[in-house]
């Protein structure tokens, strides 16, 4: 089955429980009926370099909106769409004062056109010059309201030398309409090293990793998810290694303040079942009394549900992952340390992600192994590990699996299978975790009702007994 947007509603999302397989996967199955010479792709006439469009294309764009600019190709002619809406959600910076207060004052306002790119590093990243010297641009073209709420948590949080510096510029920029000169990101300090996703796999290639510096590395990840917690009572969602980088001194900084949250292999099984709810209720294409039943489930969970899902910013206070605001102070901390557990276990294991060949995402350099596997972790790591990703669920990759563009069966890989077998097998996974993930939070809610909830649900560790587990595991190999 071809990796596409489709299939990642039809086979990665939740809402593949409730999605019948795509015309367009029965069309390229093994039982579909295979094209006459006049219409094979094969047939000289049929190539793209001809004027007659082709009546089953095997390629296509539909265009992409995540960097917001749309290309539209069919397969000649490009269009190109201008996305006007985002410049209705961009403030200006007196209105990010009224809401703030002075926290912007001391940051550099610079125009836009002044900002030279040199290299782009994400789909929201950028390394670029301004006045000959090198910054970070972070900007958000889908989402604006993400980029305002990361501004202001970072222009608030206490300093910390594992997380991220207070930005250096903002960059406004006149818009077409309205008169306004909105604000369209910051700037922040480049560390050129990059990030710890793409360093481990090299240095575990070239048996440079120490253990000295993979227990340092996740000592300063927990002391600054301590940090955030207990001075400046932030949660911290989206604790994984693309936003993880090293200092001069390959030291860890921890940057990524959206709070968007990472998706279920990262995750918390308990920030999962919650998630799964959500996904599903935004779907439009799922049946009403699908969507009404998670709508409920949402808006009993998070009052405020409705309003976080508006596209303009309305400067909440705990950001827009309904996820991670639905979870009590405890329950929050108790999902960093199973995603710290799983950070811990790629450092110790050096590779880039905990599931080799997911199909929600691609690596440079792709490990074998595969989480909770263990080939290179010491003992006393993995039993600290173990104990922090307490409730691990099978996923989708114990289901399903990517090889290049293509999805397979785990258990059939050297065998035929259409894309029809692929997406049955996916909606069998979702409507279990989807079963699963109500039942738990119906005895959550019972719980919690009765006085019977301790916010600890699989017994995790709390951060500061991971840190003197890992400070005492550190004096073992400086001795």
């Amino acid at each position: 089955m071809d990796l596409s947007q489709r299939t990642v509603e039809e086979v990665v999302h939740p809402t593949a429980a409730f999605l019948r397989a795509s015309d367009e996967a029965r069309l390229y199955s093994k039982d579909a009926q295979q094209p006459s010479w006049g219409d094979s792709i094969l047939n000289p006439k049929n190539r793209i370099d001809s004027l007659d469009l082709p009546d089953r294309p095997l390629w296509r764009i539909d265009g992409c909106t995540g960097l917001g600019t749309q290309y539209y190709a069919v397969p000649i002619n490009v269009r190109v769409g201008a996305n006007h809406n985002l410049e209705l959600q961009l403030l200006p910076l007196k209105k990010l004062n009224a809401l703030w207060g002075a926290t912007l004052e001391p940051l550099q306002i610079v125009d836009f056109f002044d900002v030279h790119v040199v290299s782009v590093l994400h789909d929201s990243v950028c390394l670029v010059r301004i006045h000959g010297q090198l910054f970070i641009f972070k900007a958000l073209v889908g989402g604006i309201k993400y980029l305002y709420h990361e501004l202001k948590t970072l222009c608030s949080v206490e300093p910390h030398a594992n997380i991220i510096s207070r930005p250096i510029h903002l960059i406004s920029k006149a818009c077409s309409f309205g008169g306004k000169h909105a604000i369209v990101g910051f700037t922040t300090f480049y560390h050129r090293h990059g990030s710890v996703r793409d360093i481990l796999p090299q240095l575990r290639i070239r048996d440079r990793l120490q253990r000295e510096s993979q227990i340092k590395w996740c000592i300063q990840v927990t002391q600054a998810l301590e940090h955030l917690r207990t001075r400046s009572s932030i949660y911290y969602p989206d604790l994984r290694l693309d936003n993880i980088v090293m200092s001069e001194n390959f030291d860890i900084v921890m940057v990524d303040f959206e709070q968007r949250g990472v998706w279920c292999e990262f995750a918390a099984p308990e920030v999962n079942a919650i998630e799964y709810m959500r996904l599903v209720a935004v779907d439009d294409r799922m049946p009403s009394e699908v969507t009404s039943k998670y709508l409920e489930i949402m808006r009993g969970l998070v009052p405020d549900y409705d309003r976080l899902q508006d596209d303009q910013y309305t400067n909440p206070e705990d950001g827009y992952n309904a996820s991670w605001i639905a979870l009590s102070p405890e329950e929050q901390e108790l999902a960093e340390v199973y995603m710290l557990g799983r950070l811990m276990w790629c450092i110790f294991e050096g590779v880039s992600g905990p599931q080799k060949a997911a199909v929600w995402q691609s690596y440079r350099w792709e490990s074998n192994l595969e989480f909770p596997e263990y080939d290179r972790t010491p003992p006393a790591m993995r039993e600290l590990i173990d104990r922090c990703t307490r409730g691990t669920r099978p996923n989708l990759g114990s289901v399903i699996v990517r090889r290049q563009s293509q999805l397979l069966l785990r258990h059939r890989l050297e065998e035929d299978h259409d894309a029809n077998e692929v997406q049955a097998a996916a909606m069998n996974h979702w409507v279990a975790e989807l079963k699963w993930a109500e039942e738990f939070l119906s005895e959550r809610t019972r719980l919690r009702e009765q006085g019977l909830w301790n916010h600890n649900y699989y017994n995790r560790p709390r951060l500061q007994e991971v840190l003197e587990a890992l400070l005492k595991i550190q004096a073992q190999y400086t001795k």
